[in-house]
């Protein structure tokens, strides 16, 4: 599994890779940032996720997932779908962390 913030880093991902696009709202994503700095998002940290949201948008990809959309259960099942991965599983520890079993 590969996973890139920066769209340059696209290129280490092998061809034939399943890719897929996660996305989320503007406003979800400044949510979950100020919740790890302990409720306060500096403006510079909010400028840099209004510069880089949806900057993957455009980029190929084969299933997208939209974050509040599914449950990470649904979202897992359907891209193990997608990738013919049943036989592996996911163990969901927490609402937004997950650990290969």
């Amino acid at each position: 599994m590969y996973v890139t913030a920066e769209p340059e880093q696209l290129a280490l991902v092998p061809q034939g890779a399943l890719r897929v696009l996660f996305t989320a709202e503007l406003a979800t994503i400044e949510e979950r940032f100020a919740r790890r700095m302990k409720g306060n998002l500096p403006v510079p940290v909010a400028t840099m996720l209004e510069r880089k949201h949806g900057m993957f948008d455009a980029m190929p990809h084969d299933f997208h997932a939209v974050s509040d959309a599914s449950t990470p259960e649904e979202l897992y099942a359907a891209i193990a779908k997608a990738c013919g991965l049943l036989r592996a599983r996911l163990i969901f520890v927490k609402k937004e962390r997950c650990v290969a079993a």
